[in-house]
């Protein structure tokens, strides 16, 4: 059975993850209306992506509009792919989706 509420989409996007007064680069892999699957540039820790975390979220959309979103961290997998550097995958839930946001995510699902 698929934990999954709502349909996904298998997108390539860039953003910004904001925690705290620290801004992550992130490389979306998947989107949908209420969550995304994200990969987050090489850290030396994972501390900052605990589930439960709220954060801020900027992206960029074809349309070169940059849509903020609030977020919850869901989960998290760190791969420590050196002795110094961990690779981080985050799913988040997003909360309360702006109207822009919903928009670009009924387009990219009907395609």
């Amino acid at each position: 059975m698929d934990r999954r509420h709502s349909r996904r989409k298998s997108v390539i996007l860039h953003g910004e993850l904001i925690i705290g007064d620290t801004n992550y680069l992130i490389f979306i892999a998947n989107i949908s209306e209420y969550g995304m699957f994200m990969r987050v540039s090489p850290a030396k820790t994972a501390a900052a992506f605990i589930p439960g975390t709220t954060s801020s979220l900027k992206i960029k959309i074809p349309t070169e509009e940059i849509i903020t979103l609030h977020s919850e961290i869901k989960w998290l997998h760190s791969d420590k792919s050196s002795p110094n550097i961990f690779m981080n995958s985050i799913g988040i839930e997003i909360i309360d989706p702006p109207t822009e946001y919903k928009a670009f995510v009924e387009t990219i699902l009907s395609s």
